[in-house]
């Protein structure tokens, strides 16, 4: 799991399949993205559970990017409304293309392991034996293959 300090959570959310938000403790202001402060009053915030259904409020295709996802383009971006949340989401959607988007489309968020993508699409590679490592080996091995496999899966995404 990744953290970047406060917006921990999120990410730990996002592991157990929820969307998580904030919403001020004094103006009850909710925001779609992880924030620590309100933006309006300036109270503090909790962590709120978003709902996992949404509309496009707005999106664009993608033909360029940075290296990282160059391999990937075109990829379609959305902005996502949610029904009482004030701000907006900012995502990427699988399985649409230009021809059946539309703003006010319902969407519903889907949440895809890493492992889960390799499974389905299972590297042209057999994966190493971890028998006879010791705990440090077997962690440096996992480390080196979640890299190579996020390469992979970027190189290998489908393209919308």
């Amino acid at each position: 799991i990744h953290s970047y300090a406060e917006d921990s959570p999120f990410f730990a959310g996002l592991a157990q399949g929820k969307l998580m938000g904030s919403e001020c403790t004094h103006c009850g202001y909710r925001f779609a993205t992880p924030r620590g402060s309100c933006m309006e009053c300036g109270g503090a915030t909790k962590w709120i559970e978003l709902p996992r259904e949404g509309r496009v409020h707005t999106w664009t295709t993608c033909h360029f990017g940075s290296e990282a996802f160059l391999k990937e383009t075109p990829f379609t971006l959305a902005l996502i409304e949610f029904d009482g949340v004030n701000t907006l989401f900012l995502t990427r959607l699988l399985g649409v293309t230009e021809k059946n988007m539309r703003i006010g489309m319902p969407v519903k968020a889907k949440f895809r392991r890493l492992v889960d993508w390799i499974r389905e699409h299972p590297p042209k590679k057999p994966l190493p034996r971890t028998s006879g490592l010791t705990p440090e080996q077997k962690l440096a091995l996992e480390d080196e293959f979640n890299h190579r496999s996020i390469d992979w899966a970027r190189a290998n995404l489908p393209t919308l």
